[in-house]
């Protein structure tokens, strides 16, 4: 799936709303990633990825951005 057809699938959702990531039937707190190479940014980048943090103690709400 593209990052353009990922935004418009969530276009349909207020806004507004908390963004969770579940696994095994478990809210996590989750990262967003980017990568592609070396030298890629968040414009330019290959692909992106949500990871869940699984083993962080971290609450639900946070949300990371990794540049």
């Amino acid at each position: 799936m593209k990052v353009k057809e990922m935004i418009e699938k969530l276009s349909k959702y207020n806004g507004e709303a908390d963004f969770v990531v579940v696994v095994k039937g478990r809210p996590e707190p989750f990262e967003v990633c980017y990568g592609g190479g070396e030298g890629c940014t968040p414009s330019n980048c290959d692909h992106v990825t949500i990871m869940a943090d699984t083993e962080n103690e971290a609450t639900n709400e946070e949300v990371k951005e990794h540049a």
